[in-house]
């Protein structure tokens, strides 16, 4: 090999090694921004960083303490202004299903109790999601929210001996949620309009069987009532 040909390879081969050296270490060796060492809990830089601001909080069920329907044992629906309420509870031991212990005067008894559409809107309150809450509302404050003198109140029992209960107010202005409240909270939330109508209908339609020639009279109150 001659010598020309000695130094032109030597060059080639030392100018390889330096790219080698740079895609390892990053541009740091030659003073700009060094290649970030990959998280091994977070392999692809998802994670926001601190000064990246406060993420949104992920939305929690109104009532986490109740993440199963198996541990209700009861539901109580008052129509706060009529003074009248449909109260499902537990059949007694050695019974299975549900009983309606309380409705109001005059209502249709039908032929039995619709054990299916309890079991719905029972599976449906642990799945209850506010899409937003207020803080700091104060008890003057209440009324523009139509919880000073709330129209329904909603309540459950447990099997760990708590009853929980939340008072539903106005329908909020785009009408997707009505204003809710806790009794054990101070926070305002928005639920689902859908979502509690379909347990506001337990007032205005007791869940029982209706004949088949009263069905369709009584499914189009329910429809006229929820969507007040």
């Amino acid at each position: 090999m001659k010598p020309a040909q000695r130094v032109l390879y030597g060059t080639i081969l030392l100018t390889l090694a330096a790219l080698m050296v740079y895609l390892a270490f990053g541009t740091d060796l030659l003073g700009g921004p060094a290649t970030p060492t990959p998280d091994p809990a977070d392999p692809f830089g998802m994670a926001i960083s601190e000064d990246a601001g406060t993420p949104a909080p992920t939305p929690e069920p109104l009532f986490p303490e109740v993440y199963n329907f198996a541990l209700l044992t009861g539901m109580t629906v008052e129509d706060n202004i009529a003074g009248e309420r449909v109260v499902i509870e537990q059949a007694p031991e050695g019974e299975v299903g549900w009983v309606i212990s309380e409705f109001p005067l005059g209502t249709n008894e039908g032929v039995g109790i619709d054990q299916e559409r309890i079991e719905q809107g029972l599976v449906s309150i642990p799945r209850l999601t506010p899409t937003s809450y207020f803080d700091d509302v104060s008890t003057d404050e209440l009324g523009n929210f139509g919880l000073e003198s709330p129209p329904y109140t909603l309540s459950f029992t447990t099997t760990f001996d708590f009853e929980f209960a939340v008072d539903i107010g106005n329908v909020n202005p785009s009408g997707s949620a009505y204003y809710v409240r806790r009794h054990d909270k101070d926070r305002i939330f928005l639920v689902s309009k859908v979502d509690l109508d379909s347990l506001i209908n337990f007032f205005i339609v007791p869940p029982f069987v209706m004949d088949p020639s009263e069905a369709s009279t009584m499914t189009a109150q329910a429809a006229a009532g929820g969507s007040n």
